[in-house]
């Protein structure tokens, strides 16, 4: 059993991003138990080019995970891990999705803010000082975006590393860090730390992005001959806009119908309706995942927690051939309130040759349980 696999099996908000993090901050302290003493720091700085700021003793380095705002005016966050040697401040900014980056062309961005941070803590201390951005490997257009801005700012003082790259070949990776210490461990590693060290190399691999191809997702006429076709049809009426191939679903307006709008996250959808059963990125892949058994309905986790549904969809829909599922919105850029998750919901599957009639009544509750939740009259 891999051990980040084992740490996220209930995984909520940014807890994955919290777990590579945190056993990043863990191998990189020279002075924790793991046994590996400043090895493992000084394979990570000297790949990042910053062998300059190789502590000369473990005990000189103080690591801070998840710094904080105290005493740092304007700091939009936490810096996810900084380390403080004796003649240099290191900060490192941990991504593993590049949708959780801040694409801003601003000074006041997130990386930005963080470089003038330690700017300010450095020039205090007399110390000099640098910022790490970790990414994803793969296609990160969002990320690169945001390193371009920071170091158009700070030239000298930012650098970019990645957890792993598509062949693995990059000698500046987490991956190949990982590689390198588990192939000539200090003596002293504990049996934990390798078990740690090799399952993180395992689980890094993941932590690569790539693109969909422009127009993958169905459009209209891909579903016209489905069987499934006459329930797009209803719900067609209810939705504007309708089937756009770059979205995997779409939203039906909560305030359709003379409803009042939302002020909530919520504001442009009661629910979606997925014109795809799953996430896919190749041209090749749409016909497979053409919804032709049933229409899946996805509604937000919190709306269908709430006592109104729980107590009433049974009741209503005990008997009319429906099944539910907990998953995660298709879109994949769509986040949680974290900003680093894909929403959470509870996806309904309405059959094919599900009536007029039952498919009006599915609508209606569905925009009661939206307005129950918003605290909205009908």
């Amino acid at each position: 059993m891999n051990l980040f696999k084992l740490f996220q099996l209930n995984r909520h908000g940014d807890f994955r991003e919290v777990v590579c993090s945190s056993a990043l901050s863990y191998l990189l302290d020279p002075n924790a138990d793991h046994g590996l003493g400043p090895a493992f720091l000084e394979a990570f700085l000297t790949s990042a080019g910053l062998a300059e700021a190789v502590p000369a003793a473990a005990d000189t380095v103080e690591l801070t995970p998840e710094f904080g705002k105290f005493g740092v005016p304007n700091l939009p966050g936490r810096i996810d891990i900084l380390i403080e040697a004796p003649r240099v401040l290191v900060g490192i900014e941990v991504k593993i999705h590049d949708r959780s980056a801040q694409d801003e062309d601003s000074p006041d961005a997130q990386l930005p803010a963080y470089a003038g941070a330690l700017q300010a803590m450095a020039g205090k201390a007399g110390k000099d000082w640098f910022l790490v951005f970790l990414v994803p490997g793969g296609e990160t257009r969002i990320s690169d975006h945001a390193f371009q801005v920071v170091q158009r700012l700070y030239p000298a003082r930012t650098r970019k590393m990645v957890w792993t790259d598509a062949d693995a070949s990059r000698e500046d990776s987490v991956e190949a860090i990982l590689r390198r210490v588990l192939a000539d461990p200090p003596e002293a590693c504990l049996p934990f730390t390798w078990q740690l060290m090799r399952d993180f190399v395992v689980f890094a691999r993941e932590l690569k992005e790539a693109f969909k191809e422009p127009g993958t997702f169905p459009v209209e006429e891909d579903v016209q001959a489905l069987p499934t076709w006459p329930l797009f049809q209803f719900f067609r009426g209810k939705a504007i806009p309708w089937f756009s191939s770059r979205h995997t679903c779409m939203g039906i307006g909560a305030h359709h119908d003379g409803g009042a709008p939302g002020t909530s996250r919520y504001e442009n959808s009661a629910y979606r309706v997925r014109f795809c059963k799953r996430y896919y990125l190749r041209m090749e892949e749409k016909a497979a995942n053409l919804p032709r058994e049933a229409l899946e309905i996805e509604v937000y986790e919190d709306i269908a927690n709430t006592e109104f549904f729980r107590d009433h969809f049974p009741e209503k829909f005990g008997d009319a051939g429906f099944t539910t599922s907990a998953g995660f919105h298709l879109d994949k850029y769509s986040l949680d309130s974290s900003g680093t998750q894909p929403n959470r919901v509870l996806v309904i599957s309405v059959p094919q040759g599900t009536g007029i009639h039952q498919l009006e009544r599915l609508h209606a509750f569905l925009l009661a349980a939206y307005r129950a939740h918003e605290g909205l009259t009908a």
